[in-house]
């Protein structure tokens, strides 16, 4: 399901804030005045096209990240009497790249809410949220302050950890490194892949995980719901009301329009890549071993995937 369906206001303000200036390639233009107006319009669609993209995947991510445990449980369990039993790496660690895949499209959400507000208002804002955060904190930045205590609601509550977990993740530590699984007294079967309590902290030893016990899935569950919160309730405020916002309007301006036909590459399965992987690796094993050329092997000339 397409997340975007559920807000439909997005689409109308992105197809508003994309002509609201009335710049669009007309009749009767030049070629140079045509080329300058698609140009305008393409990169205005371009900064515009990211929220619902990035909403969309953060919604994918946890829908992956809800089958995974979900095909984890039905077959895993089946094995299961009593007690704990850990999750091996590959058993954990799909969920464990979904997990950091939530958070950084989440991340990248967040940030893409900003050029909405820039071109409703027009404001040169920094390319962050955390950055604008800051700025606004210092009264180095004015916003209307409707739209102002939204973000700083969202932020406080909610945004700012959310940005703190995707920061852990990229460059500090693993969010979600060990899982467990175990049968209840009622032979309900239960996972636990734990995220740190303090995301804020960027030193590994000083992370906990206890008092309180963070589940990962029913956080990133929460929290893309509080991130659809105040997106739905941002993009209203910022569309006009003489605007439907439930009116069926797409922009799509493509980034390289073709003459003729694009460049293509046939559909394989993941095998030929995989043999391609294993066969590349045994040549570094062996020219590490007993070459001493600072050039790595060639890659196979014929392989294409």
């Amino acid at each position: 399901m397409d997340i975007i369906k559920l807000i439909p206001q997005i689409s109308a303000l992105k197809y508003y804030l994309t002509f609201k200036d009335g710049k669009r390639v007309k009749n009767g233009m030049s070629t140079e005045e045509s080329i300058e107006t698609f140009n305008t319009m393409k990169s205005k669609s371009m900064a515009l096209e990211q929220l619902p993209y990035f909403l969309n995947a953060s919604y994918f991510f946890v829908l992956q990240i809800i089958k995974l445990q979900h095909n984890l449980i039905e077959t895993k369990g089946k094995n299961i009497s009593s007690g704990l039993q850990n999750l091996t790496e590959v058993e954990l660690n799909p969920i464990a790249f979904l997990t950091d895949s939530f958070f950084n499209s989440a991340r990248r959400a967040q940030d893409s809410i900003i050029p909405y507000i820039s071109r409703s208002f027009s404001l040169s804002l920094p390319n962050s949220m955390n950055d604008l955060m800051k700025k606004l904190q210092k009264n180095e930045i004015s916003l209307p302050s409707h739209i102002k205590t939204e973000f700083e609601f969202y932020w406080n509550n909610n945004g700012k950890k959310l940005k703190d977990y995707r920061d852990l993740g990229q460059h500090h530590a693993l969010l979600s490194s060990e899982g467990w699984i175990a049968k209840n007294d009622d032979e309900t079967l239960l996972i636990s892949i734990l995220l740190p309590n303090n995301p804020e902290e960027k030193s590994g030893s000083r992370l906990s995980y206890n008092n309180p016990e963070v589940l990962a899935l029913p956080y990133i569950t929460m929290e893309f719901l509080h991130l659809i919160g105040f997106m739905f309730k941002v993009t209203l405020m910022l569309l006009p009301e003489e605007i439907n916002p439930n009116r069926n309007a797409q922009v799509v301006i493509f980034r390289n329009p073709k003459i003729g036909n694009p460049l293509m590459h046939p559909i394989q399965d993941e095998k030929p890549f995989q043999n391609q992987v294993e066969n590349y690796i045994q040549q570094l094993s062996t020219w590490f071993s007993s070459e001493n050329s600072i050039e790595r092997p060639a890659l196979d000339p014929n392989f294409k995937y």
